[in-house]
C-alpha cells in the first residue's frame, strides 16, 4: 500500500490511514536498500569505530546511538567486530595472551520513540549477533520521551 499525502485537504487523503508499523518497517527497509547515501554514511562510521577499537586494543565496546530507529547500522559493526575478534584469536594462538580468547563484548543504548520497537530492535539484533560466537552482545533501550521505561524491563 502506498499512500501520498499532500497539502491539499482532499477527501482521500483525509481518510487514508496512517501506516501500520510493518509498513513503515517495509518501507524503510526498501529505502535503506535503495539508497546509498545511508549506507555509506553507516559504512564509514563503522569503519572509524572499528579502527579506533582495534588501535585502542580493547576488548569492550559500548556505543550509544541517540536515534536507533531500526538499528540497519548496527549489523555491519557487529559482523566487522566479529570478524576482528576471530582474527586477533587466530593470530595470537601463537601467543600466550589471555586477552585475545576472549570474545568481544558489545553494548549497545538505543534512544528510540516506542517501547515495543526497542524490544523488536533488540530481538532482531541478538538474532543476528547469534551467528558470531566471538562476540557478547547486550542491548539496552531507552524510550526518548514522556514513556521513559527501559528496555529490557526490570525484573
Amino acid at each position: 500500500r502506498l499512500v501520498v499525502r499532500s497539502s491539499s485537504s482532499s477527501p482521500a487523503a483525509a481518510s487514508a490511514a496512517p501506516p501500520t508499523r510493518a509498513e513503515r518497517f517495509l518501507a524503510y527497509t526498501m529505502f535503506y536498500q535503495a539508497s546509498p547515501i545511508y549506507q555509506l554514511a553507516h559504512f564509514t562510521a563503522n569503519q572509524a569505530i572499528v579502527e579506533a577499537f582495534e588501535s585502542g586494543g580493547r576488548r569492550r565496546l559500548h556505543v550509544v546511538d541517540f536515534d536507533v530507529s531500526y538499528g540497519f547500522q548496527w549489523p555491519s559493526l557487529i559482523q566487522s567486530l566479529s570478524h576482528a575478534a576471530a582474527a586477533s584469536t587466530s593470530s595470537s594462538s601463537s601467543h600466550d595472551d589471555g586477552d585475545c580468547n576472549e570474545p568481544v563484548s558489545l553494548r549497545t543504548t538505543g534512544l528510540g520513540t516506542k517501547f515495543d520497537e526497542l524490544g523488536q530492535n533488540e530481538a532482531r539484533l541478538a538474532q543476528f549477533t547469534s551467528g558470531c560466537p566471538n562476540l557478547r552482545f547486550k542491548f539496552e533501550g531507552i524510550v526518548d520521551g514522556q514513556d521513559s521505561r527501559q528496555w529490557p524491563p526490570s525484573p
